[in-house]
């Protein structure tokens, strides 16, 4: 009898949230006014939300002045080809051959520090690729020690990629294989390996020149040398070439099929093996 009397009882018409109007019939309005009046009442812990508000939701939610997340927040560039336009990601870097080197090895190390954080899980577009000087190739042609390390960061990405992507053992989480049409190819491997050796080997000519006793320089003066402050030439070598060999040494795995196996046990392997442990604490400190 009971359901029966709840049954016989008058429904209380439901009511429903309005939906949001059609585009055609909406009328858009600056709510920046009523949000900053809003907010002067605000407490420590307050919170100002619309009737349909939900925290799950709020988890997917874009961040309002987040340049990454906010499409209208006003950028400096809005293209790749309007940067360049503008100045930005210049061949040379510099016309002076010491603030060249430096900037170079600037870049490297913030290439190895977007490449360790790459491999914690993060994409390619916002670490890897964020550097403009690798989403054109072909803008690096002419600086020889710039591209060299260009095709290598390229060449080792892809190789890990390959490698991840054929074990199909891997969570999204752990690493992001998507590569959304990057320019991962490059030169390929064939072409990089021969002009990161030329380059290894100028460079090293430009290291033994700079050993030199004063005596014996008139015969290494047809070796041009890296940069043009005499006291730092020694010591840019020695760093241009632990950034050189770095890539081969943290994805040595991925390189040792390829025909040439450019580094043996010996002491020279050692020092750079103690090279890369103490950077690598800087790489992830920095990521």
């Amino acid at each position: 009898m009971a359901a029966l009397d709840r049954a016989n009882e008058p429904q209380t018409p439901v009511q429903l949230r309005p939906r949001i109007p059609p585009a055609d019939n909406s009328a858009w309005a600056d709510v920046s006014p009523l949000l900053h009046a809003a907010c002067q009442d605000l407490q420590e812990g307050d919170l100002i939300h619309g009737d349909n508000f939900n925290l799950y939701a709020a988890m997917s939610a874009l961040e309002i002045m987040d340049p990454k997340m906010d499409s209208g927040m006003a950028s400096t560039y809005y293209s790749l080809d309007e940067a360049i336009e503008n100045g930005a990601a210049p061949v040379p870097i510099s016309a002076d051959k010491t603030t060249d080197v430096r900037c170079i090895i600037d870049i490297m190390d913030h290439l190895l520090a977007c490449e360790a954080t790459w491999h914690k899980g993060h994409s390619l577009a916002q670490t890897v690729y964020s550097c403009l000087y690798l989403l054109r190739p072909e803008r690096t042609s002419s600086h020889a020690l710039l591209h060299s390390y260009c095709q290598v960061i390229r060449a080792t990405c892809k190789a890990v990629l390959s490698v991840v992507a054929d074990a199909r053992t891997h969570e999204e989480e752990d690493l992001f294989v998507m590569a959304y049409g990057l320019p991962l190819s490059g030169d390929g491997k064939e072409r990089c390996l021969p002009l990161l050796n030329a380059v290894e080997e100028t460079i090293c000519r430009q290291l033994r020149a700079s050993k030199t006793s004063s005596s014996k320089r008139r015969v290494s003066e047809d070796i041009e040398p890296l940069q043009n402050n005499p006291d730092l030439e020694e010591g840019y070598c020695k760093a241009l070439l632990c950034r050189l060999r770095f890539p081969f040494l943290s994805s040595f795995d991925v390189y040792e099929t390829t025909p040439r196996r450019r580094f043996g046990v010996g002491k020279r392997t050692h020092s750079i093996m103690h090279f890369r442990d103490w950077s690598h604490s800087k790489i992830f400190r920095l990521s």
